[in-house]
């Protein structure tokens, strides 16, 4: 037995040697997956979003965010509004967010030229619905549920709304001033607290359409990228120093 015992270190050696390389090739044909052959492994009402550190699929909530569920899989599939866009803002432990808002603060606003632009660019104006909510599905005080009703959100008896929790795919809008501005911007809840205060203050005031299902190793890879603290467009330092690129969005 002791003669064998001078090869072990180098089995281990080995070992390790091809476990690493199994998750590099595990990992690298996972980032150039096509969101077709991704959803191919489940059934309706799924997102995938491809991006440049992987992919990562979502169950949709069509008992809770109808109409917000049909808008987005008419913007990933019609539109394909996401495809060439990226993550622009990482607030790390709380949310990554993805869309449109950022290239347009660059530009100036609305008069831009680039004519391959412009029809992301009307969708982005254009294209507004109201927050989907059902309040008495959530652990909502009287009082937070009357604020609600008094910057213009409205419930909805019909919804199966789930509270946000981590990985949970919400629309973005202009917050208090404007909740129902819901048009194409969304973001990934990466917070893990579910009852922190900072997550439970998204319920009521944003629309949960989904919730992740495969790819937490991305999100989190996302939550943690370096942020780029001279840049000047953003109001609070977000911006990731290198780009987070969505190669495609596709829902079934």
């Amino acid at each position: 037995m002791k003669k064998y015992l001078k090869y072990l270190p180098i089995v281990v050696t080995a070992v390790v040697i091809v476990a690493i390389v199994a998750t590099v090739i595990y990992y690298r044909v996972r980032s150039y997956e096509t969101c077709d052959t991704v959803l191919g492994r489940y059934g309706d009402n799924h997102l995938c979003i491809a991006t440049n550190h992987g992919v990562m699929v979502f169950e949709l909530f069509p008992d809770a965010a109808p109409k917000s569920v049909n808008h987005i899989k008419m913007l990933a599939n019609d539109k394909k509004f996401y495809d060439g866009l990226e993550f622009y803002r990482v607030v790390k432990d709380f949310v990554v967010q993805a869309g449109i808002q950022d290239y347009i603060v660059q530009k100036g606003g609305a008069n831009l030229e680039e004519t391959s632009m412009q029809s992301k660019l009307d969708l982005y104006y254009n294209e507004k619905i109201d927050v989907e909510v059902n309040f008495d599905k959530l652990e909502l005080t009287e009082d937070e549920k009357k604020y609600l009703s008094q910057i213009g959100v409205r419930t909805n008896p019909n919804l199966n709304t789930r509270a946000f929790e981590y990985g949970s795919l919400a629309f973005a809008n202009k917050g208090d001033s404007d909740p129902n501005s819901n048009s194409t911007e969304i973001f990934i809840v990466t917070g893990k607290d579910s009852n922190s205060d900072q997550i439970k203050n998204l319920n009521g005031k944003f629309t949960n359409l989904g919730r992740l299902v495969e790819g937490s190793d991305v999100l989190e890879s996302l939550n943690k990228v370096e942020i780029n603290k001279n840049y000047v467009y953003a109001t609070e330092q977000s911006k990731p120093l290198n780009t987070i690129r969505i190669f495609e969005v596709r829902a079934k």
